[in-house]
């Protein structure tokens, strides 16, 4: 029996398990001829040729089993009859077919009845185990052999598949119209496509660097073996020195014995590149050519395939301009309305809508001829315009305008509003008119914020006038006071004070005997000196003469001191020693802030005690009054006129006031004023205390 061939020769490995990731599982063998499918035998072959060696095999296998079965028999009698027959049916079966392996169970079963079963000698068998016992062998050895060629069968239909497909791939590999080949690590192309072969020759054990490009050497660019290290296909385009180009594919590949390839697909492109350098010529030449034609365009007439290429690119241009203009519409925030000569809505962008307050562009008005019947327009100065002053129409016969501002009113809502209009007309490079283009923007709140801004400008600067008034009324009023204080200090103290003397002169020589008379004089002498005191207090009231002649804290002190003794309310007050000297009008205002103060403190702390504070704090004079009353609210008097009015007094001394306070907590006046000069130490300053 002769041996049964696999797949493939007997020096062709099997196909490998799946390969890495990236990699290609070679399905070629190492040693076929390079460029050729290899040869394969009959797969239905066996391993033993003729009939007589088929039989003598059979004979052997059961001879020998039979053999090796009596000699451990006799060390063993208990040794199992047919253990040593199963594997002569396994081998028969795997050696030669399925008829060996029934050839043998049949032999061995015969074998058994004679020789083995009693009684010896003879074709017989009179135990009934005995009989089961062959019954399951003959069964088991006729399955095991028909399963053994079940298996032969499917290998070999699956070796004759493989072989077929291995064929036919080496067959597509053939009929490739790129060049495909293999590279060992050492440059060693293994196998080689016919497209390769008619590109380079036979390899016949060259190298690929010899093979195609006739070095000695590696080039010290080569790419080729990169997937090897990255493990992912490169791509790659190479330059031959007959100035061929190949465009390259290499993949890692995996030979059936382990061993890591380089499978290259090159496709030569040396017709393709030469038609791309071509047509870049040509590309280059017909731009110029072109650019030459455009040029000469209104004198030349161009032929009619330069005409196609610039109408060709007219269109294209003017989607893209289309594209830009519609891109450019819907960005604005200004009404865009582009016509044609009659008038009618060529482009619009959706901020038309919202100028003219329609609610979408669906419903927008397609013509200048709906539009005047729908809108009421006015000049800014709310004169109608007729529908030939629209700025449409101006625009269709030439006008052109910046920052015109009409108004605006829809006839069927009545809303109304202002807006700015920019128009112009369009014009063709000839110069006529083709269309007209307007821009509006509303400016109605604009024009509310500016007529705000007006009048607040208006409130300002009658604020400034009041308080200019009012300054100047202050002023007056401080010199009245202090040209009537100094009236009644001069004058009707003078004439009072000579009425005393010429009583007293007269009290002095009246004749004795004169009693009654005298002490009339002298009664009259006591309102006269009454009458000085009453001038003396209403000068002091209408301009503390203090405040002139001994300076800001001392006229501070003297007042803190009269209110103490006039209400009984105990004052505390603290000024500097050295007097802080303030400009005329300055120290006037702060005076009678001071007063005020106190004025309300009086009038509406309900305290038991005051305490002033005059002091120097950085290059700001300060003076803080504070009482221990029931205090308030500061929402409750925030319009107070007494407060306003210490407020201005203090703007026109360019210093600030604060009033703080709360219920039950008393309030702390703070005046702060700046000065011209530098701070005072602690030791300057004197206290006085009146209880």
């Amino acid at each position: 029996m002769s041996k049964r061939d696999s797949t493939q020769g007997d020096t062709t490995p099997e196909l490998h398990s799946a390969p890495p990731s990236g990699e290609t599982q070679s399905t070629l063998p190492p040693s076929a001829p390079t460029g050729m499918p290899y040869p394969s035998r009959d797969p239905h072959q066996r391993f033993l040729r003729g009939s007589f060696l088929r039989v003598t095999a059979v004979l052997v296998e059961v001879v020998g089993a039979f053999l090796i079965r009596e000699l451990v028999a006799q060390r063993h009698p208990g040794f199992a009859p047919f253990i040593t027959f199963y594997p002569a049916v396994l081998l028969a079966s795997l050696l030669d077919g399925v008829w060996a392996g029934v050839a043998v169970t049949l032999l061995a079963t015969l074998l058994a009845e004679i020789w083995i079963f009693p009684p010896l000698g003879r074709l017989a068998v009179i135990d009934s185990y005995d009989a089961l016992s062959l019954a399951i062998f003959f069964t088991f050895g006729v399955s095991l052999s028909v399963v053994v060629e079940l298996y032969h069968r499917n290998r070999e239909r699956l070796a004759q598949s493989i072989q077929t497909e291995r064929q036919r791939l080496l067959d597509v590999m053939e009929a490739l119209p790129a060049m495909v080949s293999l590279r060992r690590p050492d440059h060693l192309i293994s196998f080689a496509n016919r497209g390769f072969r008619e590109k380079f020759g036979e390899p016949g054990g060259r190298r690929c660097y010899e093979a195609r490009f006739g070095r000695s050497e590696p080039c010290h660019d080569c790419q080729t073996f990169l997937p090897l290290e990255t493990g992912q296909p490169h791509h790659r385009e190479v330059a031959f020195p007959d100035n061929t180009r190949m465009e390259a594919y290499d993949f890692p590949f995996t030979d059936l014995d382990g061993s890591s390839l380089i499978l290259e697909m090159g496709i030569d492109i040396t017709h393709r590149y030469r038609a791309e350098l071509e047509l870049k010529r040509h590309r280059e030449h017909l731009q110029e050519l072109v650019a030459e034609r455009t040029r000469q365009l209104e004198a030349a007439n161009a032929q009619l395939e330069s005409d196609i290429h610039q109408l060709e690119k007219a269109k294209q241009e003017l989607s893209e301009s289309r594209a830009r203009l519609e891109a450019a519409l819907l960005s604005m925030t200004d009404s865009v309305i582009i016509t044609d000569t009659e008038g009618r809505f060529v482009e619009f962008n959706d901020a038309f809508a919202t100028f003219y307050r329609f609610k979408n562009k669906q419903e927008c008005v397609r013509s200048v001829e709906e539009f005047a019947q729908l809108l009421e327009v006015s000049t800014a100065d709310g004169e109608p315009l007729s529908p030939d002053l629209l700025p449409t129409r101006r625009a269709l016969r030439g006008e052109s305008g910046t920052n015109v501002e009409y108004r605006y009113r829809r006839k069927d809502t009545g809303e109304s509003w202002i807006g700015s209009l920019s128009f112009s007309p369009v014009r063709a490079p000839a110069g006529s008119i083709t269309g007209a283009v307007i821009t509006a923007r509303d400016v109605t709140d604009r024009k509310r914020a500016e007529e705000a801004l007006r009048q607040s400008e208006k409130i300002a600067l009658q604020r400034e006038q009041f308080q200019a008034l009012a300054e100047r009324l202050r002023r007056a009023r401080e010199e009245e006071r202090t040209r009537l204080s100094r009236d009644l200090h001069d004058q009707i103290g003078q004439i009072l004070t000579a009425i005393k003397l010429d009583l007293t002169w007269m009290g002095r020589h009246l004749p004795q005997g004169r009693d009654e008379l005298r002490e009339r004089l002298h009664g009259t002498i006591g309102l006269i000196n009454d009458g000085v005191r009453s001038v003396r207090k209403i000068c002091s009231g209408l301009r503390p003469g203090v405040l002139d002649d001994l300076g800001l804290a001392a006229a501070i002190e003297w007042q803190g001191n009269e209110f103490a003794s006039r209400t009984g309310i105990d004052c505390i007050i603290s000024v500097p020693a050295t007097d802080l000297t303030l400009e005329g009008e300055q120290a006037t205002e702060f005076f009678r802030i001071f007063q005020e103060c106190l004025t309300n403190v009086m009038r509406h702390a309900e305290a038991q005690s005051a305490r002033v504070t005059l002091s120097e704090v950085g290059n700001d004079l300060v003076l803080v009054v504070a009482d221990d009353g029931k205090g308030f609210r500061e929402s409750e008097v925030s319009g107070s006129l007494g407060f306003l009015g210490m407020k201005e007094r203090a703007q026109v001394c360019g210093g600030t006031l604060d009033i703080a306070s709360s219920p039950g907590h008393g309030t702390t006046v703070t005046l702060r004023v700046p000065l011209q000069r530098g701070p005072q130490t602690s030791s300057d300053y004197a206290h006085s205390d009146h209880r």
